[in-house]
């Protein structure tokens, strides 16, 4: 009877911390992945989707679905339109954005290096957890 008793109350222990070691535990909303960076930033590249809208500080949206983007010293070229700015993003309505004709989940982020810039892939972590059912 004691060994039954043991068994329960170390089961019971081992369950108590497992849940409040998971409930510390926070995930965030969104992950960012750098796609390119440091040697392998970019200083042009083609980003296309569905009804993608390309967004900045200070800018209202421009949305279109094929998009050549460039770097220059004033800031992003963006189908010969220049955006003075350091960061721009690109998320299409379906959430489908392809980089280089390859396809991402999320958005696009760019930011400018100066010479070149870098490619993040920022992909809110609950919502295609729940797409793929973990």
């Amino acid at each position: 009877m004691k060994k039954i008793i043991s068994v329960i109350l170390a089961t019971a222990m081992l369950i108590s911390m497992f849940v409040v070691a998971k409930a510390q535990f926070n995930i965030p909303e969104y992950i960012r992945v750098g796609l390119f960076y440091n040697t392998t930033a970019k200083t042009v590249v083609a980003i296309s989707g569905e009804n993608v809208a390309v967004t900045c500080e200070g800018a209202e949206p421009v949305y279109g679905t094929d998009f050549s983007i460039s770097i220059t010293e004033q800031g992003f070229y963006v189908n010969d339109v220049l955006y003075q700015t350091n960061i721009l993003e690109f998320k299409a309505e379906n959430e489908i954005i392809n980089i280089d004709s390859k396809p991402y989940r999320g958005y696009v982020r760019l930011i400018s290096n100066g010479n070149s810039f870098n490619v993040i892939n920022v992909v809110n972590y609950n919502k295609d957890v729940e797409l793929i059912g973990i």
